[in-house]
């Protein structure tokens, strides 16, 4: 099955925007330093690539002389270089109650902002995108993964829309370093 570029990439931009909002929803329930900082890095990865995808759609998008402007708007809001997370901020203090029983413990903190915002204009830029080709039924191809995704016998359907994602971030990577 030949898939259209454009529709593939802001597919990918789609999935890897919706596994930032997770980041995003995560965070705050965490309390291990280690789980913060796979999530800073996992969110500092991703954003671009969700921008990359997007671009690539947009450029071909451009190519069959379809408008982006609603897509371009928002793209020119979007600073470059601009990061999923910033203001990061680490702290180990020395435990007082510890110290008071002889005993010698660090506590680590670590804060950081993530970028809901970019979030947002991120999943706004899909849809403009979308709304660029009105032609495709993209509830039917949500439909149609969403099928597949059944299809693997999974009774917990969040895991294998989790492990869905990973898989479509995978294939993303792949063609990207295919394109090097």
């Amino acid at each position: 099955m030949l898939v259209d570029p454009a529709v593939r990439s802001i597919r990918v931009a789609s999935a890897l925007n919706e596994r930032f909002g997770a980041i995003l929803r995560e965070v705050p329930k965490l309390d291990k330093v280690s789980e913060i900082e796979l999530r800073i890095g996992e969110a500092q990865q991703i954003y671009p690539e969700i921008w990359r995808h997007l671009d690539e759609a947009r450029t071909e998008l451009v190519r069959r002389d379809l408008a982006v402007d609603d897509y371009d708007g928002l793209r020119a809001t979007e600073r470059p270089g601009q990061l999923a997370v910033r203001d990061i901020e680490s702290a180990s203090i020395v435990n007082p109650v510890a110290l008071a029983f002889g005993s010698l413990e660090l506590v680590e903190f670590k804060k950081a902002k993530f970028n809901a915002e970019g979030h947002a204009k991120a999943r706004d830029a899909c849809n403009a995108l979308m709304r660029s080709m009105p032609d495709v039924d993209w509830l039917a191809l949500a439909r149609e993964e969403d099928a597949q995704i059944g299809e693997m016998g999974s009774l917990a359907a969040a895991k294998w829309r989790n492990v869905a994602i990973a898989v479509v971030i995978v294939i993303g990577m792949i063609i990207a370093l295919r394109a090097l």
